[in-house]
């Protein structure tokens, strides 16, 4: 209400309401990565753009350079779009096949698109190449994967096998709590999410603002959890 009323009298003060406004969001967004960090950086996505045209110019110089469409792929999909990148790295896999970061990040793009069994295929390759490539992510990504068919026994048996290399994963935790709560097993449910928020707690700053999401979302299944 405050905020409304600051507003609307520095708006009728001026005469430029749209100014106001678009100078308020700015000292909004400026305050807030100097302190919580809730909206992303803008630097990032910036950099990430220019990296993206770059590629972009290189496949279209050089359809058949796999390194640059696997790299526009990984770019694509970390952007938000996993159907242009599903393209991209299913031609790049051609010639990339004996690399585990390609399969991973194909199964990714696949996985969201929808696209479950295709995605599975391409985790466990990843994990046939190299089982411990990003300490194992794929194991995760299998996890979740074998959580959304319903198979709770493979999906823990994934959750586990990814949590033993990498205990302090929050969103392991949360993971595995939500599998274990689908599956009936609160008791255990609740010891994955007090585990998550601990590993939470104690994790350096760099890691708690990558991790901000899934411990939100874990303080919100404990409320649920709660005896």
């Amino acid at each position: 209400m405050g905020k409304l009323l600051l507003f609307y009298l520095l708006a009728s003060a001026t005469g430029h309401p749209f100014l106001i406004l678009v100078g308020m969001v700015a000292v909004f967004y400026l305050l807030d990565r100097r302190t919580v960090r809730w909206t992303p950086s803008v630097i990032p996505a910036f950099r990430r753009l220019i990296e993206q045209r770059r590629l972009e110019r290189e496949v279209r110089i050089n359809p058949h350079d796999a390194d640059a469409r696997a790299g526009l792929g990984a770019l694509l999909l970390e952007s938000g779009r996993p159907l242009p990148a599903v393209q991209q790295l299913e031609t790049a896999i051609q010639k990339l096949g004996d690399v585990a970061e390609t399969h991973y990040l194909l199964g990714l793009a696949l996985l969201k698109s929808s696209r479950w069994r295709e995605a599975r295929e391409r985790f466990e390759k990843s994990l046939q190449i190299d089982p411990g490539f990003r300490m194992g992510e794929a194991l995760l990504r299998l996890g979740e994967y074998w959580a959304r068919a319903g198979d709770h026994e493979r999906a823990q048996a994934a959750f586990d096998a990814f949590l033993e290399r990498n205990d302090s994963s929050v969103e392991g935790h949360v993971l595995s709590a939500r599998d274990l709560h689908a599956a009936g097993d609160l008791p255990a449910a609740r010891k994955h999410i007090e585990k998550a928020l601990l590993a939470y707690r104690e994790a350096p700053r760099f890691r708690r603002k990558i991790d901000r999401l899934w411990a939100w979302r874990a303080r919100t299944m404990r409320r649920g959890l709660r005896p």
